[in-house]
């Protein structure tokens, strides 16, 4: 592969990891807007249970039963929550693990680079030495053939 098709592998597989991470990090902010509503929601069930378990208060048959109807839209909406916050987890994992494989498909190409221009680096030093041991060659030749 030649050096500019390096940098455009390169560049592309930069590419695919900075979009792997954003793409991680909306999902992460998704993750603690989810886990906030699902705490909020949590502490509406909560206080509605402690104002319904109050034994003081009265309450009419109506009230009483529009509390529990509304304490059972409560639950639907903390277990959704729930469901909600568990589909997230699973995606910012799902993300985590892209990244990662991003990172070592970059890493790897990147090696694959650095071994290719150490190759090339190589051959050019030796080709170098080739041509000066060539040259001191000559150079020794000349000086045994002509007279001192």
């Amino acid at each position: 592969m030649q050096q500019p098709a390096f940098r455009l592998v390169i560049e592309r597989y930069r590419v695919l990891r900075d979009d792997a991470v954003a793409v991680r990090q909306r999902a992460q902010v998704e993750l603690e807007n989810a886990r906030r509503m699902l705490q909020t929601l949590t502490t509406y069930r909560e206080e509605q249970r402690a104002r319904a378990s109050d034994p003081t208060r009265v309450i009419s048959a109506h009230a009483l039963a529009l509390q529990s109807r509304f304490a059972d839209t409560l639950d639907e909406a903390v277990r959704l929550q729930e469901q909600r916050v568990t589909e997230i987890v699973a995606r910012v994992e799902h993300c985590r693990e892209t990244v990662i494989r991003q990172q070592q498909r970059l890493k790897a190409i990147e090696i694959l680079e650095q071994r290719r221009n150490d190759a090339v680096a190589r051959q050019l030093e030796q080709r170098e030495n080739r041509a000066a041991d060539e040259r001191a060659s000559l150079a020794a030749s000349a000086r045994l053939r002509t007279p001192a």
